[in-house]
């Protein structure tokens, strides 16, 4: 992350599975990370936050489970991706993915 608002690439989601996150390193003590999504059925940008209202402080060298509901309300298929946002900027490594 290079700007206190960013976010991941986009993969296909086609299970109802929860989002993997492994923070590897961050210049940052912790950002927030949610769970988002993109569908033709959201309308407008067809970009959606499906967090279910869950937020995660994400930390350096810790794995994280995110919870989303884009299958659920969506279907499969759709791209799914994370927001990331902090309170500076910096920068933050690891891997994710969606199933």
């Amino acid at each position: 992350m290079t700007s206190p608002n960013d976010q991941t690439y986009r993969q296909q989601k086609w299970t109802k599975s929860s989002y993997y996150l492994k923070s590897t390193s961050s210049s940052r003590p912790w950002y927030t990370a949610t769970a988002w999504g993109q569908s033709y059925k959201a309308g407008r940008t067809g970009n959606i936050d499906v967090s279910g209202g869950v937020k995660y402080h994400v930390y350096p060298y810790h794995t994280y489970r995110l919870t989303n509901y884009l299958v659920e309300r969506y279907g499969a298929g759709n791209n799914a991706y994370i927001m990331a946002n902090s309170y500076g900027y910096g920068s933050s490594y690891g891997t994710w993915h969606a199933d």
